[in-house]
């Protein structure tokens, strides 16, 4: 459920190309648990029923206290491509 409520967030730090390992980290999580959440979350955004009407967009919250990266979904200030990072 961690991964499903932010798999926005998520989706967009693996497109800027920060790693899987670097993300599971930061939810406190292994790689192969993380793994097999996303894929879990992924199926479950994919099969939920379409809504009937457009949501409005969010404005950001000051502080985005829902997401577990942080202000901006920045990952806890972790950068795409870092060198410490274990490709998955």
């Amino acid at each position: 459920m961690r991964v499903f409520n932010v798999l926005d967030d998520i989706e967009e730090a693996l497109g800027l190309g920060i790693s899987q390992s670097l993300i599971a980290e930061q939810l406190d999580m292994t790689v192969r648990q993380f793994s097999q959440a996303l894929y879990r979350a992924r199926r479950r955004k994919r099969e939920a029923p379409p809504q009937n009407s457009p949501q409005p967009p969010q404005s950001p919250t000051p502080a985005d206290a829902d997401s577990p990266f942080g202000s901006g979904g920045n990952l806890g200030g972790l950068t795409p491509f870092s060198s410490n990072s274990e490709e998955n």
